[in-house]
C-alpha cells in the first residue's frame, strides 16, 4: 500500500474547495501548497495533501510512516491558523525525520526494492538463456537434424549437435557463455529431458495456433494416408484443410487462402475401419471441432478406407451426411496409367528395357563415365533416370532422357560390345542392344514420351494445395482429350520414330513375329482373322489397346471425382458466364436442398444476382478461388450481401483433391526418423514433424508464451 500511495504522487487538487459556514465561509486555498521566501522564491510543498471526501489536509510522509500527530493521522481543517499549523509541523524533527524515510522510498532505496533488483536481473538473464535455446532447439526441428549424439558431455571432442551448436555461440554470446561457467550442479536446462520439453511446448504452441484456426473455419476436410516407419510402425499422418480469411491490420480482408495444415504422426495398432474412425474422432473432439462441419474427406483407395458400406469414409458420412469422400486423384491417375500399361505385354517389355539401361550404366562408375563423355544430343544433356516404382508420370523424366540420348546410348553399347574384355559385360551390352535396335522400341519410347507427357502435366497440378476440384476435372478432361487425339495419330507417331530410326540407321519397319493360330472346334466356320501385315498388327494389337485402356480409365476411375463435380458446379465461374439464367436457377435450388443446413433458400437468387451484376468480371475469372476472393476480399462489403454464395464457396474450396500434403509428410519423417534414431519416442517424433512441416508457423511463435508456459508446467525453482 505504501509503494502504490508513494507511487501516485501528493494529492494536490486545484479546486474549488468547499467553505464552512461554521468558520465564517473560510476554505482551504492552493496558495497551502506552496511557501514564499523574503526573496520571492517560490517553493512546492510536495508534503502537503488536501482530501477532497474528509475536507482536511494531511502530512503524506507522516500518514504514511507516522502516526503520531494529527497530520498523520485524522488531518487538519482549523484554516483560520492553518499556516501557523503548516509552519509548526515542518519545522518539527518528526517531520524532518518521516521526510527523509519517504524520499528514500521514492528514490527506491530500500532493501526490499534492493533484492527484487537482483530478482529481475536473474529473472532476465533466465529469459534470455531459455530464448536462445529455443532458437537452437527450433532451428535443430526445421533442418531435420538429430539433437544427441554419442556424448553429452562438455569436456568431451564428439557432442552431440545441440550442445556443440551452444559451445560455439557461446564463444560470441555472453549470456551463454556465463551460463556455461556456472559452477557444477547448477541448473542449466541442457539436458536431454529439458530437449524434449522444449520441443513438445514449441509444438503445443503451433498446434495451438492451427486449433484456433480450425475453429474459426466454417468447414474443415480431413485428409489421412498412412506409411511404416524405420521402425516398423505403422504411421498415420494426420492433415486438416480448411479456408482461411487473413486480414489487414485495420480489419479488412487481404487474403483467402486454402490450408492444409498438418496436425500429426499417430501410431496405428489397430489399421481397422473401426479402428481408423476411432482415432479420427478422438482427434476432431480433442480440437473441439463440430465433425458435422466436416465437407470432405481425402483418401487413397484402400479397402479399409474407400469401403462402400463399412469403409472409413462411410462411418463418417453417416455422422456427417456432406462429408464427401473423394479418392485422391494423383493416386487414381497412378492406377490409370499402372492399368493401361501394364495391360499389354510389349509395354511392360519396354519398361523393362528403360530400367535395364539404367541399371547397365548407373551400378558401373567405369560405363556411367564413358556414357557422360558422349557428347552427341544438345546440351545440356539430360541424364539417365531411373524409373519411379510408385509415380508413373514421374517415369517421363526418365523415358525423355533415354529419348534424348537415344544415340549416345547406342554408340557407347556398341563400344564396350567391341572394346569390353569382360565376357558378362559384353553379353549385357549385346542384350541391351538388340532390345532397343528395333523399330518397335523406337516407336514404344515416341508413345510413351507423348504420353507421360500429357499425364504429367495434370499430375504436377494437382499436387498443389491451392487447386479445387473442378479445375482438377478439368485437366483430367484435357488429358483424356490429348489422349483420343493421340490414338487417332498412328501414322504421325510413325513418321516421328522413323526419323529417330534412320539417323541410326534402323529399319523403319515394325518387327514380323510370328501370327498365334487360335484353335477351333468342329462346329466353328472360320478360323479368324490373322493380321499379316506387322504394321496393322502392331497398331491393332499394342497401339490401340493401350490407348483405348487409358481413355477408358481416365473416365471410369473419376466416376466419384465427377458426381463430386456436379453438384459444386452451379459456382464455376465458366458455368456462370455461359449458362443460362433457367439452368443456373435449377442448379442452384438443387444446391440449396441438398446443402439446407448451410445455405438459404435464398441463394439461387443471390447467384443470379451475381450473374447480371458482375456477369463481365466473371468471364474473366477462371477458378473458383478468384471469384471467392472476388467476393470476399475484393469487395469485401458484397459479403453481406451474398452471405449464401460466400459460404457456399467456403464450402467447395475446402473439398480435399489428392493427400499431397499428407504423402509430402512421409518425406519429413524418414528424415526425422532413419535407421540411426530409430528408438525415438511418438511424441518426439510427432513435435520435430510439425516444427519442420509447418516450419513457417514456427518461425512467428511469441517466445515469451512459451516460456511462462516452461515455467508454469514444472514450477521450478527458477523465476522467469
Amino acid at each position: 500500500i505504501k509503494k502504490t500511495i508513494i507511487a501516485a504522487g501528493p494529492k494536490q487538487p486545484k479546486g474549488p474547495f468547499p467553505k464552512d459556514p461554521l468558520k465564517n465561509g473560510r476554505s482551504f486555498s492552493t496558495n497551502y501548497y506552496y511557501y514564499v521566501t523574503q526573496s520571492g522564491l517560490k517553493l512546492r510543498r510536495y508534503w502537503l495533501c488536501y482530501s477532497p471526501n474528509m475536507d482536511r489536509v494531511y502530512c503524506q510522509p507522516c500518514y504514511s510512516f507516522s502516526l503520531q500527530n494529527l497530520w498523520g493521522t485524522a488531518g487538519l481543517n482549523d484554516w483560520r491558523h492553518l499556516s501557523q499549523q503548516i509552519r509548526s509541523h515542518e519545522s518539527s524533527a518528526l517531520h524532518a525525520e518521516t521526510c527523509v524515510v519517504y524520499d528514500q522510498w521514492r528514490n527506491s532505496k530500500t532493501i526490499e526494492e534492493a533484492l527484487h533488483g537482483s530478482l529481475q536481473e536473474k529473472t532476465n538473464f533466465w529469459h534470455k538463456v531459455l530464448e536462445r535455446l529455443l532458437n537452437i532447439t527450433l532451428m535443430l526441428a526445421m533442418c531435420n537434424l538429430p539433437f544427441r549424439g554419442s556424448s553429452e558431455d562438455f569436456s568431451k571432442d564428439r557432442k552431440d549437435n545441440f550442445l556443440s551448436i551452444i559451445q560455439l555461440l557461446a564463444k560470441y554470446d555472453t549470456v551463454l557463455d556465463i551460463l556455461l561457467q556456472l559452477p557444477k550442479g547448477s541448473p542449466k536446462y541442457l539436458s536431454p529431458s529439458i530437449q524434449n520439453e522444449l520441443i513438445s511446448l514449441l509444438a503445443e504452441e503451433v498446434l495451438r495456433d492451427i486449433k484456433s484456426e480450425l475453429q474459426s473455419a466454417p468447414f474443415f476436410a480431413i485428409i489421412l494416408d498412412t506409411t511404416q516407419d524405420v521402425s516398423k510402425k505403422d504411421q498415420l499422418s494426420e492433415v486438416f484443410r480448411y479456408v482461411k480469411i487473413v486480414y489487414h491490420d485495420d480489419g479488412t480482408p487481404s487474403e483467402l487462402k486454402v490450408v492444409e495444415a498438418f496436425n500429426s504422426f499417430t501410431e496405428v495398432e489397430d489399421s481397422s475401419a473401426i479402428g481408423l474412425h476411432k482415432l479420427i474422432t478422438d482427434s476432431i473432439q480433442q480440437k473441439r471441432l463440430d465433425i458435422k462441419k466436416c465437407r470432405g474427406q481425402g483418401y487413397d483407395g484402400a479397402a479399409v478406407m474407400s469401403g462402400k458400406y463399412s469403409g472409413l469414409q462411410k462411418r463418417i458420412q453417416d455422422v456427417a451426411p456432406h462429408a464427401y469422400y473423394v479418392h485422391c486423384a494423383s493416386h487414381n491417375l497412378n492406377l490409370v496409367l499402372k492399368d493401361a500399361m501394364e495391360a499389354v505385354t510389349e509395354t511392360r517389355k519396354f519398361y523393362d528395357t528403360i530400367e535395364s539401361v539404367y541399371s547397365f550404366f548407373g551400378h558401373s562408375i567405369v560405363r556411367w563415365q564413358k556414357l557422360q563423355n558422349v557428347q552427341e544430343c544438345s546440351s545440356p544433356n539430360p541424364t539417365l533416370k531411373t524409373l519411379n516404382p510408385t509415380r508413373w508420370s514421374g517415369r517421363y523424366d526418365a523415358v525423355y532422357a533415354l529419348k534424348e540420348r537415344f544415340f549416345d546410348v547406342m554408340k557407347c553399347l556398341t563400344h564396350i560390345i567391341l572394346t569390353s574384355t569382360k565376357p558378362k559385360e559384353r553379353d549385357e551390352a549385346m542384350t541391351i542392344k538388340k532390345q532397343m535396335e528395333n523399330f518397335d522400341f523406337v516407336f514404344m519410347l515416341v508413345v510413351q514420351c507423348k504420353v507421360l507427357q500429357i499425364v504429367n502435366i495434370p499430375s504436377k497440378a494437382m499436387q498443389c494445395k491451392t487447386i479445387d476440384l473442378i479445375s482438377a476435372h478439368k485437366l483430367l478432361q484435357t488429358a483424356a482429350h490429348d489422349i483420343a487425339q493421340l490414338r487417332r495419330s498412328f501414322d504421325a507417331v510413325i513418321k516421328e520414330a522413323s526419323s529417330i530410326a534412320s539417323q541410326w540407321g534402323l529399319p523403319r519397319q515394325f518387327l514380323n513375329k510370328r501370327a498365334k493360330k487360335t484353335k477351333t472346334y468342329f462346329d466353328e466356320v472360320s478360323e479368324g482373322i490373322t493380321l499379316s501385315d506387322p504394321k496393322k498388327r502392331f497398331r491393332v494389337t499394342v497401339f490401340h489397346p493401350m490407348m483405348d485402356k487409358l481413355s477408358c480409365q481416365l473416365i471410369n476411375r473419376f466416376e466419384g471425382m465427377k458426381s463430386v463435380v456436379t453438384t459444386y458446379q452451379v459456382l464455376e465461374p465458366s458455368f456462370l458466364s455461359s449458362a443460362s439464367h433457367l439452368d443456373i436457377e435449377v442448379e442452384a435450388k438443387k444446391f440449396a436442398d441438398k446443402f439446407a443446413d448451410d445455405v438459404s433458400p435464398l441463394f439461387p437468387s443471390q447467384i443470379l444476382s451475381i450473374k447480371t451484376s458482375f456477369k463481365e468480371k466473371i468471364e474473366h475469372l477462371k477458378s473458383a478461388k478468384e471469384m471467392a476472393s472476388f467476393l470476399i476480399v475484393e469487395n469485401a462489403s458484397l459479403a453481406t450481401s451474398y452471405p449464401d454464395v460466400c459460404t457456399a464457396y467456403m464450402m467447395y474450396l475446402t473439398v480435399p483433391v489428392t493427400v499431397a500434403t499428407a504423402e509430402r509428410s512421409f518425406s519429413k519423417l524418414k528424415l526425422i526418423k532413419n535407421f540411426l534414431r530409430s528408438s525415438m519416442s511418438q511424441e518426439r517424433l510427432s513435435g520435430l514433424s510439425l516444427l519442420s512441416i509447418e516450419n513457417e508457423r514456427a518461425k512467428n511463435l511469441d517466445f515469451r508464451k512459451v516460456i511462462q508456459q516452461f515455467a508454469s508446467v514444472k514450477a521450478r525453482r527458477k523465476n522467469f
